[in-house]
């Protein structure tokens, strides 16, 4: 039994611990049962599809089990095997590059439909990462074995190869960078940062389109709200129609594209007394006109109100300085001159309401948005102002990862077509170049093959034949290699109806650099 060579040794390791990978990669989710993994024998049922579609895909993603299973029994029955199904047969290659393709096309499947946030990529466990990169190597692997196999049933490859490995194999061969080489190398460049660059482009678009669509609905929600929580501000009966509203708000969220967490309204509890008291003053008439005609009766009574209004202002002063006191232990390390206290009225979300917060007025005294301190939610406000005062402010809060979800799901899936067109293009800017540079190659084999001959010839070592002449036109392109290759060929033709006109003392002195002489006597 011959023992088989190092490289093809490290080969069948490699292939023997790819299927044991893959077997383990397909039964291992079905013992572990985490609700979040890829469970390929379910693939159809786990992204929701029902029938013939989610049937035949969950059949093909079987057959990674089996073309496993099979490659496995190579390495023990490989002799009884049908040569049909050997392991490095094309039927064994195809159904290694299929197997290999429903692993990678599993995974891609997916990302596309559960990548919501860039958690799901954390969740993902390094075993699904280590069998998705070497399913990528090992499809790319199977690929070309299988150009490689298909070229090798060739005659005119056959001899290539064998021109090839004596070129190497001599110590006087150059090396040269191929052509086919280059090629690679500078359009797989090109096509990544032409690529690289439209992503680039056109997902910073999106994203400044999808969060100024988003900016203009949660604006649009927070100054719907105000305007009717201005209309309707006391406590009173006033908070039905506010609960009505915010119900139907709530109603029409359930089916919102960007749905929000809450939409609540606060009240300024820090000013609201100031401000109920202005209302009750300037709302009675009569109170008005007494105090005018009382005015008339003497000056004595208009000191007194004098002093009561004095009297009345310490006190608001004191209750000023009283809630100013309150919003300093509410807010610690805030400045009490710029902030209020607001208690949450209403709220879509009912554990909210009563929840007391404090507030710069002049942060929310415009319709606008911010960012949380942690960055994972958005909140959108609007002012609620009744003559110039801020009677409080409507918010409507959303998580971040709501918002960028469909960004985060476009972002994906543009990062994965563009691997997979950058995969591609390996293998197409592979096949240019073979085409270009194998009718150069079997150009280069046959005119070397006529050097040799007329090199022997002219050293002695092959005796001189016109019929060893024979040039032998591989190219089979129809283009100007071969063109050039037509030429030569018939250049040969006339090479071969001189020799036989050409004497031997004249070959032997043709490989001479410059012609010699010799001086005889007559």
């Amino acid at each position: 039994m011959k023992v088989p060579k190092l490289e093809e040794r490290i080969t069948r390791i490699m292939e023997l611990g790819y299927s044991v990978l893959l077997l383990v990669w397909f039964f291992l989710p079905f013992a572990l049962r985490t609700p979040t993994a890829l469970v390929p024998g379910r693939l159809g049922s786990q992204l929701g599809l029902a029938g013939l579609g989610g049937g035949l895909l969950t059949a093909m993603a079987w057959l990674v089990p089996l073309v496993a299973l099979w490659q496995l029994a190579f390495f023990f029955v490989e002799k009884q095997i049908p040569p049909i199904l050997a392991r490095k047969s094309p039927l064994a290659l195809l159904l290694g590059f299929l197997a290999s393709g429903i692993v990678l096309g599993s995974h891609v499947l997916h990302v596309l439909a559960f990548a919501a946030t860039a958690s799901y990529f954390a969740k993902v466990g390094i075993f699904a990462w280590i069998v998705l990169f070497l399913s990528l190597g090992y499809n790319a692997y199977v690929l070309l074995g299988l150009v490689r196999l298909v070229g090798s049933r060739d005659k005119s490859r056959q001899e290539l190869q064998a021109f090839k490995s004596e070129r190497e194999a001599s110590p006087e061969a150059k090396v040269y960078a191929g052509i086919q080489k280059r090629l690679l190398v500078s359009f797989l460049a090109l096509i990544t940062v032409v690529i690289v660059i439209i992503c680039v482009i056109l997902l910073r678009d999106f994203s400044q389109t999808l969060l100024s669509s988003v900016i203009a609905n949660g604006e649009s929600i927070v100054d719907r709200t105000a305007s009717m929580a201005k209309s309707s501000p006391g406590d009173g009966k006033d908070h039905i129609s506010r609960d009505d509203y915010l119900r139907d708000e709530a109603n029409k969220n359930k089916k919102a594209i960007f749905p929000f967490n809450n939409l609540t309204y606060y009240r300024n509890v820090t000013r609201s007394a100031t401000v109920s008291d202005t209302k009750s003053v300037s709302a009675d008439p009569k109170a008005v006109a007494t105090g005018t005609k009382s005015a008339t009766t003497g000056a004595k009574s208009a000191t007194t109100a004098t002093k009561s209004a004095t009297t009345g202002t310490k006190t608001a002063t004191t209750a000023t300085k009283t809630a100013t006191t309150d919003t300093k232990s509410a807010a610690p390390g805030t400045k009490a001159a710029n902030t209020d206290t607001f208690v949450a009225l209403e709220s879509t979300l009912p554990s909210l309401v009563g929840k007391k917060v404090t507030a710069d007025p002049e942060s929310i005294k415009t319709t606008g948005w911010r960012a949380s301190a942690d960055g994972k939610r958005i909140e959108f406000t609007s002012p609620v102002t009744l003559s110039g005062q801020i009677l409080g402010y409507v918010s409507a809060d959303y998580d971040r990862d709501v918002i960028y979800e469909p960004y985060f799901r476009t972002q994906t899936k543009v990062f994965v077509v563009a691997f997979l067109f950058i995969y591609l293009s390996i293998f197409l800017t592979y096949f240019l170049g073979r085409a270009i540079v194998l009718p150069l190659l079997f150009l280069n084999m046959s005119v070397n093959r006529i050097s040799k001959t007329l090199s022997g010839m002219i050293g002695g070592r092959i005796k001189i034949a016109a019929n060893l002449l024979t040039y032998e036109d591989h190219v089979k392109t129809k283009d100007e290699i071969k063109g050039l290759s037509v030429e030569i060929g018939d250049m040969t033709t006339v090479i071969r109806g001189v020799v036989p006109y050409i004497s031997a003392s004249t070959l032997k002195y043709a490989d001479r650099a410059t012609p010699t002489s010799e001086a005889r006597d007559l």
